[in-house]
This record gives structure tokens, C-alpha cells and sequence, in this order.
């Protein structure tokens, strides 16, 4: 595994796994409120597009990294806030962001390619 790969999944682990961790232990009430909104709603999808975008520049060696997105995410959110299966559906949900990023990534390189 190259070490860019583990540099990314280590990035990875730290935003969809202990961001959540960190969210409960700062704030309460409103704070709380705010910072899970804030992850649940922008950091996690950024981050799965981001890994997409990155798992597209190599597809054979990184395909995988699109698949751990929602797995840490789910880890993440199943731990720190509650046991509840809306949070399986929000793992699909981070799915799709990644698969696009990692097919658009794919496509224009492919294009480029062409073109040359």
C-alpha cells in the first residue's frame, strides 16, 4: 500500500470516525446541536467526495477507499450518537458522492487521455 493511500486513509478515520467523538465531547446543548449538523451534514459527504476524487486517479489500487467512507462514518455515527437505522440509509447517502467523484475522476481522465 502506497503511503499516500494510508495518509488518506488515515485523513479518512480521522473525519468520519472520531470528529463525531469530538463533537459530543465539546459542546451541549445548542453547540452539540450545531456541530452535528455541521459534520453530519457537510464534512461527511466532502470527505467521501474528496476520497472519491482521490480513489479516481487510481482505480485498481484505490477502490476501496470509497467503500470505507460510509463504513467509518457509520462506525462513527452508530457509536457516538445512537443506535438507529437512519443511520444506514445516511451510509448509502455518503456512498453516492464517492462513486461519483471516483466515475467523474475516471471519466475526465480517460478523456484526457484521448485527447492527448
Amino acid at each position: 500500500m502506497k503511503r499516500s493511500t494510508l495518509i488518506a486513509l488515515a485523513v479518512q478515520t480521522g473525519v468520519l470516525f472520531a470528529l463525531p467523538g469530538m463533537a459530543q465531547l465539546v459542546g451541549r446543548g445548542d453547540v452539540n446541536f450545531i456541530l452535528t449538523l455541521l459534520i453530519l451534514m457537510a464534512l461527511h459527504p466532502l470527505c467521501c467526495l474528496g476520497t472519491g476524487i482521490f480513489a479516481g486517479l487510481d482505480i485498481k489500487a484505490r477502490w476501496w477507499l470509497v467503500l470505507t467512507g460510509p463504513v467509518l462514518a457509520l462506525c462513527g455515527d452508530l457509536i457516538f450518537y445512537a443506535m438507529e437505522a437512519d443511520f444506514l440509509f445516511y451510509a448509502w447517502v455518503n456512498l453516492l458522492p464517492g462513486v461519483l467523484g471516483l466515475g467523474i475522476t475516471a471519466l475526465i481522465k480517460q478523456l484526457s487521455k484521448r485527447y492527448r
